[in-house]
């Protein structure tokens, strides 16, 4: 049997205190029109041993003006044998596109609680405006998120220490950590990293061991909150061009043998009115393309580069430039660390 929620009207399922349901597939929010109906879906599967089974595919955000919501929090579980898709359809014929969001946890803007549990092997986000919120409570570093994340949608992580463990190479959109622990511990992908983006937000990522995290556009730790960026034991970025400390504090520290963060572009820390900070101790690595820079291009911003311990290095493609107009950059090289320029 099949269980759709919210087809071309609005419709809401909660699966509590234990309960339990199975269907064939899963459908959160089918399509709308503007002016006529709307099909908005909203499911919440929380309380331990409350749970969904689904032997073939989950969907929210079905057809174009569909909008589909999925909460998963408190222990529940929702197990999918087959595919998970978010937002699976563009816009068409004066219809919007399809909206799916899944919160593990709780919604953005509501106090976080504790997380449930997505068992499938993947989730897919289509061509409509999808959107995986992590809002939870658990600090105990034993929460992971396994399914394989790929396609174009956004990931915002606002609470709670979350673990990424599946290969999310695939992931083509923008990752926001604004609360928070992410530690990505397989691959992740996408266009562009945020860490500490909003004003007031405290966000931190850890990219340790097998981890790789690839933003091919850019990645910003600390552009108008505090952000926290830490690559160690082999932990692997790569950036197109980056900021630490655009308007905001911005801390990344790259440690280890085998750690490395690469860019195809330049590097600036402390950019505006910001605080920049990169430590790179212990063998670990840092490259530019192009130029970097320790301190703003506008009065009032701090860069600071230490560079520490054998083995660790600063390389810069072209320029390296310490401090600017009205700006203030340190440079400290210590310890057996060197930084090269222009290959010399």
């Amino acid at each position: 049997t099949a269980m759709n929620v919210g087809v071309s009207y609005a419709g809401t399922l909660t699966i509590a205190d234990g309960g339990k349901v199975s269907s064939t597939v899963g459908l959160i929010g089918r399509e709308g029109f503007p002016g006529f109906f709307t099909g908005d879906g909203t499911v919440k599967v929380t309380g331990t041993d409350s749970t969904w089974a689904i032997s073939g595919d989950l969907t929210f955000g079905f057809l174009s003006g569909g909008i589909g919501t999925l909460t998963i929090a408190e222990g529940g579980t929702v197990t999918v044998a087959g595919n998970t898709t978010i937002a699976r359809s563009a816009g068409a014929g004066g219809a919007p596109d399809s909206t799916g969001t899944l919160n593990i946890g709780s919604a953005k803007g509501d106090a976080p609680v504790a997380p449930g549990t997505l068992s499938s092997n993947s989730l897919e986000f289509g061509a409509g405006d999808g959107r995986l919120i992590f809002n939870h409570t658990d600090l105990s570093k034993n929460y992971r998120f396994a399914p394989a994340i790929s396609g174009n949608g956004k990931i915002d992580h606002l609470a709670g220490y979350t673990n990424l463990t599946g290969d999310s190479s695939g992931f083509t959109g923008t990752t926001t950590v604004d609360g928070g622990t992410l530690a990505i511990q397989n691959e992740l992908g996408g266009t562009q990293g945020n860490v500490g983006f909003a004003a007031g937000s405290n966000g931190t990522v850890i990219v340790s061991g097998a981890g790789i995290w690839t933003n091919s556009a850019g990645t910003t730790v600390g552009d108008s909150g505090t952000g926290t960026l830490l690559i160690e034991n082999g932990g692997v970025v790569s950036s197109g061009s980056s900021v630490v400390g655009t308007d905001g504090t911005g801390t990344v520290t790259v440690t280890g043998m085998n750690s490395t963060w690469t860019h195809t572009g330049g590097l600036s820390v402390g950019q505006f009115a910001g605080t920049g900070m990169l430590t790179i101790a212990d063998g670990g690595m840092v490259s530019t393309n192009t130029s970097a820079r320790f301190g703003g291009i506008f009065p009032g911003g701090r860069g600071t580069l230490t560079v520490t311990g054998t083995g660790s290095t600063m390389t810069v493609g072209t320029d390296l430039t310490v401090g600017g107009v009205g700006s203030t950059g340190t440079l400290t090289i210590a310890n057996g660390g060197a930084v090269k320029v222009a290959g010399k």
